[in-house]
């Protein structure tokens, strides 16, 4: 009996070399979960693709990214960057946007599973970077400068996004923030190269102007580097009314702003004691001009005479200044230092320019004097067919029934014969 107790027990024993049904067996190298980060593509100035791979064989499991500017480590990633879920199964990819230009992010690949999370290696990559240049004014003058931008930018980092772009400039700020914050905007069209270029105007001479240009791409504005210019000084002689042109501050012929000057026919360049349509020297030629037409320098007077760039006004100049609702106020005076005229007085600048009443030279004979002034423009009005030459001339007559400031600015033509003043101006 003893014997076959314990050839019973000896059959109960565990064989350790045998294995354990009720432990799992370690699983088959296809079911392992495995997750990679895979390298960024199209990356461009606001956006790039991540991309990565997951082997999860069977098993439920959800493929995402994390990314960041600043969590550089699985950890951080994990808990404070952001987050991208992406369907699908095997290989995946998704497109990060809204990016900085020229900015470093981080990212990884991740599955999470019932097993848990499994991610991928820390991989990165640095979105296109966009510059603005500043490159310069030219073709300065007392009161305008032409300016000049561009783009420096890989074509292929562009993609479809669009270019605005502008100029910021001012007389007091001279850093790009202040000048965008404080200063003045001029938006101007981008060319096909991402090119900038405007005009502005409207300047006071002798000054130092500040500028910067800025192009927004992708919703995110770049600034070039701060230049500057400088506007030329006033000429010897010119009032500067904040009009397109400069006035001369006295009457061709004449050193004082109170004196008449010397009278002159319409494209005439030297004066003379009468004046009429038998000794103008100009009139077969000047009747077969075109309205609006200019005389040219060698029959403007104030050309030729005071040199230097300076000029008889055209129509719109000689409109520009009478224009009581626009840059200057008038007023007639009977009395400056003795002598009646109209002052006109620039409502930007508070500079101001006297035009004595000269009247008009017809033969001999002055007309009008100290009661009217009629100045010549450089501008022909009418030839009437050939039989009449006429130019346009500011002409205001004081003594006019009912006259009021609202006559001021009386304009219209005269016969190109008479001797009539000029008041030159220079661009």
């Amino acid at each position: 009996m003893l014997a076959i107790a314990a050839l019973f027990c000896s059959a109960c024993t565990k064989d350790p070399a045998q294995p354990d049904s009720t432990t799992p067996a370690e699983p088959d190298e296809v079911t392992k979960v495995t997750c990679a980060t895979g390298e960024a593509s199209d990356i461009m100035l606001d956006r790039a693709t991540v991309s990565g791979t997951v082997n999860a064989g069977d098993k439920f499991a959800i493929r995402l990214f994390y990314w960041s500017e600043t969590a550089s480590d699985k950890e951080s990633l994990r808990a404070s960057g952001t987050k991208i879920t992406v369907d699908g199964k095997g290989p995946f990819s998704a497109t990060i946007t809204g990016l900085k230009l020229n900015t470093t992010y981080y990212y990884m690949a991740s599955v999470t599973t019932w097993d848990g999370d499994i991610h991928g290696e820390v991989k990165s990559f640095t979105t296109g970077a966009f510059k603005t240049t500043t490159v310069g004014a030219d073709q300065i003058t007392r009161a305008k400068a032409h300016l000049s931008g561009g783009g420096v930018f890989n074509d292929a980092m562009l993609g479809d996004l669009s270019l605005s772009g502008c100029f910021y400039w001012s007389a007091t700020q001279s850093t790009a923030e202040g000048l965008r914050s404080s200063g003045e905007k001029l938006v101007c069209p981008v060319t096909e190269d991402a090119s900038i270029f405007a005009t502005i105007s409207g300047l006071s001479p002798n000054t130092t102007y500040y500028f910067v240009a800025a192009l927004t791409v992708a919703g995110q504005e770049v600034l070039g580097e701060v230049k500057s210019f400088k506007t030329n000084p006033l000429p010897a002689g010119a009032v500067d009314l904040g009009l397109s042109v400069l006035w001369a501050d006295c009457n061709l012929g004449s050193k004082s702003p109170t004196g008449l000057g010397t009278y002159y026919a319409w494209g005439e360049t030297s004066t003379k004691s009468s004046f009429s349509k038998e000794n103008y020297s100009f009139y077969d030629t000047a009747r077969y001009y075109e309205k609006g037409q200019v005389l040219p320098k060698n029959r403007d007077a104030a050309a030729q005479i005071k040199g230097g760039g300076w000029r008889m006004p055209t129509e719109k100049e000689i409109e520009e200044l009478i224009d009581k609702h626009g840059g200057c106020s008038q007023s007639w005076t009977d009395n400056n230092n003795g002598v009646p005229g109209i002052w006109f007085t620039g409502k930007r600048t508070g500079n101001k320019i006297f035009l004595p009443a000269g009247g008009v030279k017809q033969g001999s004979t002055t007309i009008e004097a100290n009661v009217s002034c009629y100045y010549w423009t450089g501008s022909f009005c009418f030839g009437n067919n050939g039989t009449e030459a006429q130019a346009y001339a500011f002409t205001y007559y004081s003594k006019r029934e009912n006259a009021s400031s609202a006559y001021f600015g009386d304009w219209g033509n005269y016969g190109a014969w008479n001797g009539l003043l000029i008041r030159p101006v220079i661009d």
